[in-house]
């Protein structure tokens, strides 16, 4: 913006009417820069105001965020999200975030020398799945889970509170989407269990006892006799019992080899026990008392063979349903009381006296 020029006193309003005009121009210049001005001064006090207020609401927040660390450090006055924080996932509730952070720490601290793993009762999964999949596929795969024991204590031990549930099941399972190396309907084949012990002398473990996957109870013999051991007092019950629950007319079966060698039906109904040699015995079945004598109780007073009954002295058997007979010469020299015999030479039968000494006929009288 020029300066406009000065009017003259001899200057008439024809000649210098420009110059009026020029300076009314400036005015008007000056007045919309003076206008400017305002506005950006208010502009610039509105910013600074701005300004001041962003710092005063930091601090503010600044003072905010000191009063509650001040209160969670020192006072112990904790706001909602952090007292939240001061539980754990057990719900349990800690005086302070560092006691939990300090607990939290000291688990893992000690979780290689005991581990607990304890779920609640609102869980729908067991305490514990382990899924082991070391050596699929191969013939030299490792043992699933190895626990190791260098103690006198006891070794393992399940405690049940459950109520007529299962405290312990082994099972060949089917599972094809884990078993991709295996067809989809492969089903386990492994014993159920089995029972070793590490022989020195031989540098390994033995076999002594295992279930097979058919549920077979298997010795292998490495202890000698199997034996069932019943500790109970006697207490006029019996000391073992195999017992039957669907009632079968052959019962059991005791076979020596590949051979069975006795069989005990239940016949008749299942109304008579019958004691059976099976075929493959051809030498027949023996009663032997090693000592004192050998009885036979029937409940009707009698007892039924059928066939021939014979007695003898082990080498030579007699048929006892028929009368041995022979002349007084042969006479048997070994005989039991009462034992009959029909003497030819004297055409009747006699009986060996009660002293075992001698014979006597019907009527008592020594022949």
């Amino acid at each position: 913006m020029a300066d406009a020029p000065k009017l003259q006193g001899t200057e008439r309003l024809g000649e210098s009417y420009y110059k009026i005009n020029m300076g009314i121009d400036n005015a008007n210049e000056a007045l919309k820069k003076s206008l400017q001005s305002e506005k950006i001064s208010n502009n610039a006090i509105n910013t600074a105001n701005s300004a001041v207020n962003t710092a005063n609401t930091a601090e503010t927040k600044a003072n905010s965020v000191q009063e509650q660390f001040d209160q969670i450090v020192i006072e112990g006055s904790i706001d909602p999200e952090t007292k939240q924080a001061r539980v754990d996932s057990e719900g349990k509730t800690f005086p302070t975030l560092k006691a939990r952070i300090d607990d939290g720490q000291k688990k893992l601290d000690t979780f290689k020398k005991r581990a607990e793993v304890i779920n609640t009762a609102t869980d729908t999964k067991g305490a514990l799945d382990v899924a082991n999949f070391a050596g699929q596929g191969n013939t030299n795969a490792p043992i699933g889970f190895v626990y190791h024991h260098y103690t006198e204590g006891g070794v393992y031990q399940i405690d049940n509170v459950g109520e007529a549930n299962t405290i312990l099941t082994l099972k060949n399972a089917n599972n094809s989407n884990r078993r991709p190396d295996k067809p989809a309907n492969f089903v386990g084949s492994g014993k159920f269990l089995a029972l070793h012990e590490h022989d020195a002398s031989a540098g390994y473990s033995k076999e002594i006892f295992y279930i097979s996957k058919i549920g077979e109870f298997i010795w292998t013999g490495v202890k000698g006799i199997a034996t069932f051991i019943q500790n109970k007092v006697d207490d006029a019950t019996f000391a073992f019992r195999l017992k039957v629950n669907n009632a079968h007319a052959y019962v059991l079966a005791l076979t020596n080899g590949t051979n069975d060698i006795l069989n005990i039906n239940n016949s008749v109904n299942k109304t008579r026990v019958d004691i059976v040699s099976p075929p493959s015995q051809t030498s027949g079945m023996m009663f032997e008392a090693k000592a004192g004598n050998m009885r036979v109780i029937p409940k009707d007073g009698f007892f039924k063979v059928i066939g021939d009954l014979r007695i003898g002295d082990g080498s030579t058997w007699k048929n006892i349903q028929y009368i041995e007979s022979g002349t007084t010469s042969q006479r048997p020299t070994i005989a039991r009381v009462g034992q009959r015999y029909f003497d030819t030479d004297l055409n009747k039968p006699i009986y060996r006296n009660k002293n075992n000494n001698g014979w006597i006929d019907s009527n008592g009288i020594g022949v």
